[in-house]
This record gives C-alpha cells, structure tokens and sequence, in this order.
C-alpha cells in the first residue's frame, strides 16, 4: 500500500514516477510477502506459487523485454493507466512463465541462466 501510495502521492503532484526495484516500500513488502507466503503450510494452490518461486529469477530477466514489447500495442486501446498496468503485469508474467517452462526442457539454459537445479 505504501508503494502504490508514493505513486499516486507523485502524480497528484505532477510527477511521473515509476516504481522500479530500487524503491525501499516495494523491496520491504516483497520480502514480508515472501516470509509470510513460506510459513503457511497449507495454502491453497501452493503449487503454483511453489512453481512461481522456483522460476521467479527467469520471470525477472524475461518479463521487462515483453513489457517494452507490448507496452505500446497496449497503450492504445485505452486511457485508464491502472488497466493498463493490469494488463501489462498480466500479460509479462503469463508470457515469462510460459517463456521459462520451454526453457527448462534446455538443461544448460536453466541451470546456467536461471540457475535451477538439475
């Protein structure tokens, strides 16, 4: 809440500010969603975010060349900038996994560029 907070802070005041990872709100948030998400043990579809996790380095050097890809082509059809950003974090995420899920069948692409184990 407090990263979307500075965002919208920034931009009723006139100044366009993207949040990127070295804002402190979004690296402290991330990790206490992380900590928290690890200790419940049973959580449904955990599977999926156990899946997630594993790929999240992959997803991470994939998803900004898709977003620059798509984020013109996007950008046209509407003016809302929060469907826009929906859109595109759905579209970057949904392509990055399935990006990631051909390259594990390449077993030195994912062990030496995402690092997964073997």
């Amino acid at each position: 809440m407090l990263t979307i907070g500075t965002q919208l802070y920034a931009y009723l005041h006139g100044t366009v500010y993207d949040v990127w990872y070295n804002n402190g709100f979004l690296i402290i948030s991330a990790t206490a969603l992380f900590e928290l998400f690890s200790r419940i043990k049973h959580l449904p579809f955990s599977n999926m975010f156990r899946r997630v996790a594993e790929d999240t380095f992959g997803i991470y050097l994939i998803h900004e060349m898709i977003i620059l890809y798509f984020q013109k082509k996007i950008f046209q059809w509407t003016e809302y900038r929060a469907v826009k950003s929906f859109v595109i974090f759905l579209m970057s995420f949904g392509i990055s996994i399935c990006i990631i899920y051909i390259f594990k069948f390449i077993p030195k692409v994912k062990k030496y560029l995402f690092y997964m184990k073997e």
